[in-house]
C-alpha cells in the first residue's frame, strides 16, 4: 500500500509537470505569435505613423510623412484674417491671399523626426497611440503682404488727417480747425498684421483671427487750433489785413495792397511781426523805380529831335527812411490811404516817371531860343541872350528845377579879378542852378542870333520883358527847365 501510493504520487507529480510545460509552452507561442505579428505591423508601418496618432487633433494613424503634409498644406488657404474697424469689418483675406505659406519643405523635416522616434516597444504607447501637437511652419511673401495690406483694400474709403490752418472769412482771418481722419501708413498696419499672425496657428478646419485696426496708427495733423504760432500769425493778418496803401504819380498809381503786405511779415517760434530788412528792401527797390533825378534822361526837343541829358538835377527823389516811417504809420491804421510817396527831393509835376508831364521850359542854347509848355501846350517862345561861351560866363546845360521867384529882385555880381561889378533891379527873377536864371533884361535891345557870343550874360537866361512876365505868371517853385546844345 505503501509502494503504490509512493508510485501515484510521482505520477501526480509528472502530470503537473507536464501541465506546467505545456502551459509555458502556450504562452511562448501565443508570446512569439504577438511578437511576430508586431515585428510584421512595424515593418508593414516602417515610414508611416501608427494606429491611434493624431496631429494638432487630425487622425493620422497610418499615414506616411508626405500624406500627412499634403493632409496640412492647404492650412494657409482655410484660416482667415479679417480686419475690423469700429464695429466694421473692413477687410477678410486667408494666410494664403496675404502672402503666407505652410512651409511643406520644413514641415516634412519635423514629420520625419516624429515618425522615426515613435515609441515601438512600450505597450501602453503602441497599444493607445500617441496625440502630436506641431506648430505648423508658415513663410511670408513680403511684396504679397505689401500689395494686400493697405488702405486702398479697405472697405471704408479714408478720411484725409488736415492740419488746423488759417482761412480768410468776410471780416477777418480765423482757424481753421484741424481734422483728425483715418489715414495711415500701410507699413503701419502690416507691422500689426504680421505680429497678430505670429500667434495664430493655421487650421485645415477654418479658423478665423480677428485684428482691430487701432486708432493710434491713423496719422495725426502736425498743426493743431492751439499752436502758438499759428494764433499769433492770425492775430499779426487781422491787424494788416485792410491796409491798403495807394502811392499817387499823378494819374498813375501803386497800389500796395495785403497781397504785398503779407510778404513782409516774418512768422518765427510762435511769433509774427513785420519784417524791417523785407520792408527795407521794398523801398529800395521802390524808389530805384521811380527816382528821376540824376540819372540821364531822354528829352524830345521842340523840333523832334530826341537827346540825352547827361547833368540832370530835375526829378524826383523818394526819401526812404521818411517812407518807412510813414508807411508803418499807415500800415498800423489797417485801412486805406491814398497819397504821394516821401520824397526827399520833388519836382514841379508827374504822371507815373513822365517827371516834367507837360509843364517846363525848354532852352536851346546853341540856337538862343526858349520854348515854354503848359499841361502839355505850347504858351510862348522866345529869343534869348545865355551866357558868353567862356569858362566863368557859360550858361551851364541840364535838368533843373525853378528854385523860386521874385519881382523886383536886384540882381548883384563882380566880374573876374574885382572887376566889372554890376548891380541892376530886374522886374521877374527865376533862378535855377549856381546863381543863374531866367530874368528880364531891359538894357537890351535884342535877342537871339549870336549875341551871346560876345555880348552874353554872365550865365543867365535873358529875356524880353513881356516874355519874361508870361514865364514869371506860369511858372512855380520847382517847375523844370531843360538847357541843351543842339
Amino acid at each position: 500500500m505503501r509502494s503504490e501510493s509512493f508510485v501515484q504520487k510521482n505520477r501526480k507529480q509528472e502530470q503537473r509537470a507536464s501541465q506546467i510545460r505545456r502551459r509555458g509552452l502556450c504562452i511562448a507561442a501565443v508570446l512569439i505569435i504577438i511578437i511576430a505579428i508586431h515585428v510584421l505591423y512595424l515593418l508593414q508601418m516602417k515610414g508611416r505613423f501608427y494606429h491611434v496618432s493624431a496631429l494638432n487633433g487630425y487622425d493620422i494613424t497610418g499615414m506616411s510623412v508626405d500624406e500627412v503634409t499634403e493632409l496640412f498644406a492647404g492650412a494657409d488657404d482655410c484660416t482667415f484674417v479679417k480686419l475690423w474697424e469700429d464695429g466694421r469689418m473692413e477687410l477678410m483675406v486667408t494666410l494664403a491671399d496675404m502672402g503666407y505659406s505652410v512651409d511643406e519643405a520644413q514641415l516634412q523635416n519635423e514629420l520625419e523626426e516624429l515618425v522615426q522616434n515613435q515609441e515601438t516597444f512600450f505597450p501602453w504607447r503602441f497599444l493607445f497611440g500617441r496625440n502630436y501637437e506641431l506648430v505648423l511652419p508658415v513663410k511670408l511673401d513680403e511684396d504679397t503682404l505689401k500689395k494686400v495690406i493697405i488702405a486702398d483694400n479697405l472697405e471704408t474709403p479714408r478720411v484725409p488727417t488736415q492740419n488746423a490752418s488759417l482761412e480768410r472769412g468776410e471780416d477777418d482771418y480765423y482757424i481753421r480747425e484741424e481734422v483728425y481722419g483715418t489715414e495711415f501708413d500701410d507699413a503701419d498696419l502690416q507691422k500689426i498684421v504680421k505680429e497678430a499672425v505670429t500667434n495664430v496657428e493655421p487650421d485645415i478646419s477654418g479658423t478665423f483671427l480677428n485684428i482691430e485696426i487701432p486708432s493710434y496708427i491713423y496719422r495725426k495733423p502736425e498743426i493743431t487750433k492751439d499752436s502758438e504760432e499759428l494764433n499769433a500769425v492770425a492775430a499779426v493778418y487781422n491787424r494788416y489785413k485792410d491796409a491798403k496803401i495807394t502811392y499817387l504819380f499823378g494819374a498813375e498809381k501803386e497800389i500796395i495792397d495785403w497781397e504785398t503786405i503779407e510778404g513782409w511779415l516774418k512768422i518765427k517760434n510762435g511769433t509774427a511781426e513785420l519784417d524791417e530788412k523785407t520792408i527795407y528792401d521794398f523801398l529800395y527797390d521802390f524808389s530805384t523805380r521811380h527816382n528821376t533825378i540824376y540819372e540821364p534822361r531822354t528829352f524830345v526837343t521842340a523840333y523832334g529831335a530826341r537827346i540825352t541829358i547827361d547833368n540832370n538835377e530835375y526829378g524826383y527823389r523818394v526819401d526812404v527812411d521818411g517812407e518807412y516811417v510813414r508807411l508803418l504809420e499807415d500800415l498800423e491804421k489797417n485801412t486805406a490811404v491814398e497819397r504821394e510817396p516821401i520824397y526827399e527831393i520833388a519836382g514841379y509835376s508827374r504822371n507815373g516817371n513822365n517827371d516834367l508831364n507837360g509843364n517846363y521850359i525848354e532852352v536851346d542854347l546853341t540856337l538862343q531860343h526858349l520854348w515854354m509848355y503848359r499841361d502839355g501846350g505850347l504858351i510862348l517862345e522866345t529869343d534869348v541872350v545865355t551866357g558868353t561861351p567862356t569858362q566863368e560866363r557859360e550858361t551851364v546845360a541840364g535838368a533843373y528845377a525853378i528854385a523860386y521867384k521874385a519881382s523886383p529882385f536886384n540882381l548883384v555880381g563882380q566880374g573876374g579879378g574885382g572887376s566889372n561889378s554890376w548891380d541892376v533891379e530886374v522886374k521877374y527873377w527865376m533862378p535855377f542852378c549856381d546863381g543863374q536864371g531866367l530874368h528880364d533884361a531891359s538894357w537890351r535891345t535884342s535877342f537871339g542870333g549870336n549875341i551871346y557870343q560876345t555880348y552874353g550874360s554872365h550865365g543867365c537866361v535873358n529875356l524880353p520883358e513881356s516874355a519874361a512876365a508870361v514865364i514869371y505868371a506860369n511858372c512855380g517853385t520847382n517847375m523844370p527847365i531843360i538847357l541843351y546844345k543842339s
